[in-house]
């Protein structure tokens, strides 16, 4: 094997370096792979560099996004701001509004108060006026005649039950005037014309008791007996008519108080006439 001699020169050292040529080729080879290794480390590097990049600008993409949805929903919140500013403002607004028509409303109160207790005053004053007009009044039209006049037009009327009222407050007020006997007269008048015979009958015999002189005596007792007879107590009405011609014989009822006796007794037992 022929080996060639390679000399290399050292410039810093002024001296020459000598080598065969296998391990030149030695060399030559170990650059080589030192190349491609170089070579490879520079090519994965650049992949690293490329990744890296890669990545930087899908972060820089989703950051430039990110930044773009921030921006947008800033916007938004300060549209959003803006808006609830101006609906606080328009409520201070109506809140202002509303206290000063409360205040209004509070003074007009006040005031209407006010009016109130004048107007309550000046009607305590009328009322106790009216009181003094009425009391008055009625000291002049509750007289016994006033009421026997008030009850005769009721019962002019038909209007029996304020007839009957009229009339009894002169009896129960004024038992000794000379309007009582007509008033219980007329009393029992009211319930004969509503047919409630044994009031009516009652109210007649009330008058003979309590004035056996009174002008109306004897005619109260005949209606008795006629109020009885109509309700079918023919003993009692016979009663009634007896004691008519006994008490009063010089009345002019008594022809027909003989009549209705004589008629009672032929109907004494017939249930049609006599209970």
């Amino acid at each position: 094997m022929v080996l060639g001699l390679v000399i290399l020169m050292s410039p810093n050292l002024g001296c020459s370096w000598f080598m065969t040529r296998y391990e030149g080729d030695q060399l030559t080879e170990q650059i080589e792979a030192f190349k491609h290794k170089m070579t490879k480390s520079q090519e994965v590097l650049n992949n690293e560099i490329n990744t890296i990049k890669s990545y930087i600008k899908k972060s820089t993409g989703n950051l430039t996004r990110n930044n773009a949805d921030m921006d947008e929903n800033m916007h938004q919140m300060l549209e959003k701001t803006a808006y609830l500013s101006g609906e606080l403002y328009t409520t201070k607004n109506l809140l202002q509004k509303l206290s000063d028509e409360m205040v209004r409303v509070q003074d007009e109160l006040q005031l209407s108060e006010q009016k109130i207790e004048r107007l309550k005053q000046s009607n305590e004053e009328l009322y106790a006026s009216l009181i003094a007009v009425t009391k008055e009044l009625k000291e002049k039209t509750q007289t016994p005649e006033h009421l026997y006049n008030q009850g005769k037009a009721a019962l002019k009327q038909k209007n029996h039950q304020v007839a009957r009222r009229h009339f009894s407050d002169i009896i129960k007020r004024w038992p000794k005037d000379r309007h009582t006997d007509d008033a219980m007269y007329l009393r029992g008048q009211s319930f004969y014309e509503e047919k409630q015979y044994r009031k009516a009958a009652a109210a007649f015999q009330q008058v003979f008791d309590e004035n056996p002189k009174s002008s109306w005596a004897d005619n109260a007792l005949f209606m008795a007996g006629e109020a009885m007879q109509k309700f079918k107590w023919c003993v009692e009405a016979r009663a009634y008519f007896t004691i008519l011609i006994q008490k009063y014989p010089k009345t002019n009822f008594k022809r027909k108080a003989k009549k209705h006796i004589k008629t009672l007794k032929k109907r004494a037992k017939n249930k049609t006439y006599c209970r």
